[in-house]
């Protein structure tokens, strides 16, 4: 599996209680460390997890019903 999705269901799980809130990057980082303190928070950039923006080698799931966020601006992510 690709970096940027190898920690994707842990990243969709910690964020499904947030549904409908905003975060920035670094919020979503944080999180994700507190939550799973043995795993490498480096492949998580909420930008490779969107419905609505995709970077070069994102997770499988920006642009689809899978993924997690939606950005609405610069370092700005919604949980869908």
């Amino acid at each position: 599996m690709a970096g940027v999705a190898r920690y994707h269901d842990e990243l969709a799980q910690l964020m499904c209680k947030h549904k409908g809130k905003t975060f920035t990057a670094g919020q979503i980082k944080q999180m994700f460390r507190d939550a799973y303190p043995d795993l490498r928070d480096d492949f998580v950039a909420p930008s490779d997890h969107c419905i609505n923006h995709t970077c070069k080698e994102a997770c499988d799931c920006a642009g689809t019903d899978r993924a997690i966020f939606s950005r609405p601006r610069r370092n700005t992510y919604i949980v869908l």
